[in-house]
């Protein structure tokens, strides 16, 4: 699943924990290559594209919300259609409205962090930067679409984020300092099955660090986990393998955990690098979340080379959560749960280069594993998620109610 997705799994028991009535709704039916959501058996559902936009809109209405919750539609039609039915919540999972890709990054003269405001001139900037695709009728309809994306979230009670980078975005974007909150971190579970107890610690996540140089010398397991597309950076992770191979004067594996667009291309790049001797790349596809936990208890590090700057990072705090290393760059939300030389390590991003990030591998490497994080702090970091965004739910409904004074 995709990390809005999982962050639905995660949320909407926990909501119904607190005592609230949750329903689905959802703009388009389940793609095919992702499986449903999970639902509680409790939950009502509705989805536009199987029951029709204005049957599923009325449904809705007839069930009343307090407060609508959203992550993010296609349509600003759609939207805008929704927003008239109750307060509404967004969770900014991405660039929604401030971007004419979506992907925050221009590739020419290389690719990049972008870090200009949406607006007009991005238009200008659209095709010298490479910011997109080639098609002038698709920027075209792409910018109108975010465009009006930013134009309705005027409406929304509240923008929530789950980073300092994202929630800045948003306030360098008017959405109203006021109005843009950064939830606290979102922990996924499931990762930390061999999880450490540890008592009386401040810092429960980090202990019992092995020897700085165990990773240097022997056979060395990468590990690369999420969609494969030129903005993931697989391919300068591949590009990256020789230089590891000569500082670490070890074989060098990496596995690659999942699927996408750049996966034929970067599995020519891996046939090329795999003639120059002690290196290998072997792509596995898409991986259930028990062969996740297996791939992260066997790698030596976690390979994160996104070259867009991540809104947030789920992979990447998920291996760093379990106990493995990390090598990214120094880019978007990423940087708030990464600790250069702690977590793993940072490479420049302003341009990323196959070479910054094999330097961040070997660093990585010579770190070496740590204590996986504590359950009882994944727990109490979960409860104190949930409990603020309740807070904040419950405010734009009240508010609305004319029960509190903004």
């Amino acid at each position: 699943m995709g990390g809005i997705e999982s962050y639905l799994q995660f949320v909407i028991p926990a909501l119904q924990a607190l005592g609230h009535d949750v329903s689905f709704w959802s703009e388009r039916d389940t793609p095919p290559e992702r499986r449903p959501v999970p639902l509680p058996p409790n939950v009502a559902t509705w989805c536009a594209e199987v029951e029709g936009l204005d049957m599923s809109l009325e449904a809705l209405r007839d069930w009343s919300p307090s407060v609508l919750f959203v992550h993010g539609l296609q349509e600003p039609r759609v939207e805008e259609r929704l927003l008239d039915i109750a307060p509404a919540v967004l969770l900014a999972h991405s660039y929604y409205g401030t971007c004419i890709s979506g992907g925050k990054t221009t590739r020419f003269p290389s690719t990049r962090p972008c870090g200009r405001v949406f607006g007009p001139a991005c238009l200008a900037h659209f095709y010298p930067r490479r910011c997109g695709g080639l098609s002038p009728l698709t920027m075209v309809r792409d910018y109108r679409r975010q465009a009006s994306r930013l134009e309705l979230l005027r409406r929304y009670d509240a923008v929530l984020t789950l980073s300092e980078h994202m929630r800045s975005e948003y306030v360098r974007h008017q959405a109203g300092e006021r109005r843009v909150h950064r939830l606290p971190p979102y922990l996924p579970s499931g990762v930390c099955s061999t999880a450490v107890p540890t008592s009386g610690d401040q810092d429960a996540r980090h202990v019992a660090r092995p020897r700085a140089s165990e990773g240097i010398g022997r056979a060395t397991t990468l590990c690369f986990l999420g969609r494969i597309d030129v903005l993931k950076g697989l391919d300068v992770a591949i590009a990256a393998l020789p230089r590891v191979h000569s500082a670490t004067a070890s074989g060098v594996h990496l596995i690659a955990a999942g699927d996408g667009p750049d996966r034929e291309r970067c599995e020519h790049l891996a046939a090329a690098v795999r003639r120059k001797g002690a290196l290998d790349v072997t792509f596995t596809g898409w991986i259930d979340e028990t062969e996740r936990r297996q791939l992260f208890a066997q790698a030596d590090v976690l390979v994160f080379p996104s070259l867009w700057p991540e809104p947030y990072g789920l992979t990447g705090l998920e291996a760093v959560m379990a106990g493995l290393p990390v090598a990214a760059f120094r880019t978007g939300g990423v940087t708030e749960w990464l600790r250069d030389g702690i977590d793993g390590a940072l490479a420049p991003a302003d341009p990323p280069s196959a070479d910054g990030l094999a330097d961040a591998i070997v660093r990585s490497i010579r770190t070496g594993r740590h204590a996986p994080w504590s359950p009882a702090v994944i727990v109490d970091e979960q409860r104190r998620h949930v409990a603020a965004l309740a807070s904040h739910l419950a405010r734009a409904a009240d508010v609305r109610a004319g029960l509190v004074v903004a």
